[in-house]
């Protein structure tokens, strides 16, 4: 009789409901109440959608998601708490996990269920599941395969280089990766080559 499969459920690529899209597409404004439909995509091919209303009149605030789930239709109402924002900006809005009653940014959909993070049993993120030998050439390599992404940041429209006569944090990542990838020899990628 054949094993079963042990592969972990990875977080990166969960669906998941996030309070900062919510907040970009206009959804939690205070004292309103929206809804709308989301659909979530993998290689450019949907592979599941939900209808939602976000309701911040009534108190306390929530969202009512519905979605189906092997055919069966799956409604949860999720508690939404207000915090005061401390740089004094308004609001911020946190879900509350209907299983565990974590306040989070973030709730994953997994089984017909929406969960905390840390209910997902046995859940890794992508690079905790990478092998040694991938995470030794992302950190000797890493910087000469993301070259041309750490140039196009390095060429956006607002990016501050100084700031009071300093350089920024951003501008001195970006910097220090140019110089990581410009260590590189031929004979390191040559190597490079070879190992894989």
């Amino acid at each position: 009789m054949p094993k079963y499969a042990t592969f972990p459920l990875l977080i990166d690529s969960s669906v998941f409901l996030s309070i900062t899209k919510l907040k970009k597409t206009g959804y939690l404004e205070p004292f309103s109440c929206k809804s709308g439909v989301i659909t979530w995509y993998r290689k450019e091919q949907p592979i599941m959608s939900a209808s939602f209303m976000v309701d911040t009149v009534e108190f306390p605030s929530y969202i009512k998601v519905s979605f189906d789930y092997n055919n069966e239709p799956r409604t949860y109402k999720i508690t939404l708490k207000p915090r005061e924002s401390n740089l004094g900006k308004g609001e911020y809005y946190y879900f509350i996990c209907p299983y565990s009653g974590k306040q989070c940014r973030k709730l994953y959909i997994q089984d017909g269920k929406i969960l905390h993070r840390t209910c997902l049993k046995g859940a890794m993120y992508n690079l905790q599941v990478r092998s040694k030998k991938e995470r030794f050439i992302d950190t000797k390599f890493g910087a000469y395969f993301e070259r041309e992404h750490i140039l196009s940041q390095s060429r956006q429209k607002y990016l501050k280089r100084h700031y009071k006569g300093e350089i920024t944090k951003r501008y001195a990542k970006i910097l220090e990766c140019f110089e990581q990838a410009s260590l590189i020899t031929e004979y390191e990628y040559e190597q490079l080559v070879i190992m894989l």
